[in-house]
């Protein structure tokens, strides 16, 4: 190596030191020439000079950079690593409150308050009462006794542990008028009444997944001959919303619009099939019938359905107590629907009849004119 690289380097070891001073105490380069220049007199000065070769040419390429006032960039004094930004605390979990879960069985061992009834139900149990199952509740007037339905478990409250929703009834003929309760465990294991949940015509109650409760509830339950398409059935979720029970989800009204309207249904055509004979030996024949169903208004109409005689005429048939779109102000829909007559009973009876119904009306806007909802169909 000639004295111009051993220039070199010290004026590139120098700049290289002056720049990095705040951050790296550099070893003095008049003792980086004298070490060459000693190792320079031995007979290993080949893998000497390798050696400061290797040294110098980071400098070297500094040191011949346009590096302006730009310095070298800022070393650490230490090698331990800075110390990662702590994770934010997560949210803290629900507090965990008493098992509130209830059976029918203990329920029944025990006082359970009962809402007061809506409407004309002022003959049904309310207060602070002993329940038993609704199977045990008699049927008359007299007895005016409120039973114990079903129970579901699922979480009602603000806390992680489970309550109870109970369903009640009142049931004094063949119709069942329901309550559901959202029942809980105070710190000393007694029954807390939370809330209630719903009221009405409820036939049926399960446990949301996230919890609460989801709900099969109708504006009417139909009993005996009576066909079950009179009946608006929709699905509600009840339960936690954070501060409050309330409804969480589906339809909030029955009632599809306040005016009356008028429909009127008329045959269009009929056409029956073959006789067919059924497994039981019964000998049947089944029609095709189309009706139109035109909507008077004033309103468009809401769901609407095709409904036979009785429940009974309804075995067999397509398309019957089905729930059809509603129909807007003034416009006609045609609807094909089959029913199926025994072949005894159109030769000894009046022949089939069938009418359109609007859902959700019953008791709020029923039909201007329901002589015209219905048709006969004609026999064969």
């Amino acid at each position: 190596m000639t004295d111009f690289d051993d220039d070199l380097i010290n004026d590139a070891f120098a700049g290289f030191t002056a720049a990095a001073a705040p951050s790296v105490r550099a070893t003095g380069t008049g003792a980086v020439r004298h070490t060459v220049k000693r190792r320079r007199a031995r007979t290993t000065a080949a893998f000497s000079v390798l050696g400061v070769l290797l040294l110098a040419a980071p400098a070297l390429a500094y040191a011949s950079m346009d590096r302006g006032n730009q310095g070298p960039p800022d070393v650490a004094a230490s090698n331990s690593s800075a110390p990662s930004a702590s994770p934010s605390a997560s949210a803290s979990p629900p507090p965990t409150g008493p098992d509130g879960r209830f059976t029918v069985q203990q329920l029944t061992t025990m006082k359970i308050p009962v809402a007061s009834w809506d409407g004309n139900l002022d003959y049904c149990t309310s207060g602070s009462v002993r329940l038993p199952r609704i199977e045990d509740v008699g049927r008359t007037d007299q007895v005016r006794a409120v039973g114990l339905v079903s129970v579901v478990h699922t979480n009602l409250d603000a806390d992680s542990a489970t309550e109870t929703a109970v369903l009640i009834a009142c049931q004094p003929g063949e119709v069942r008028h329901g309550q559901l309760l959202a029942v809980d465990r105070d710190e000393a294991g007694k029954l807390v009444l939370l809330g209630v949940l719903a009221k009405g015509m409820i036939s049926s109650v399960t446990a949301a997944p996230n919890g609460g409760v989801v709900v099969d509830i109708s504006d009417q339950l139909v009993c005996c001959d009576t066909p079950r398409g009179y009946e608006l059935h929709q699905i509600r979720t009840y339960g936690w919303d954070g501060s409050a029970l309330r409804q969480l989800a589906g339809p909030t009204t029955f009632t599809p619009h306040t005016e009356r309207i008028d429909l009127v249904a008329s045959l269009k055509n009929v056409s029956w099939g073959p006789v067919v004979t059924l497994d039981n030996g019964a000998k049947v024949r089944v029609a095709t019938v189309r009706l139109a169903v035109r909507n008077k208004g004033p309103v468009a109409s809401g769901e609407f359905v095709v409904l036979p005689g009785s429940e009974s005429e309804a075995h067999g048939a397509v398309g019957l107590q089905v729930p059809i779109p509603g129909i807007a102000n003034g416009a006609t829909v045609e609807v094909t629907v089959k029913i199926q007559a025994d072949v005894s009973s159109l030769k000894d009876n009046p022949a089939p009849q069938l009418s359109v119904y609007e859902l959700g009306t019953t008791g709020t806007a029923p039909d201007l004119n329901s002589s015209n909802n219905r048709v006969t169909v004609t026999k064969p």
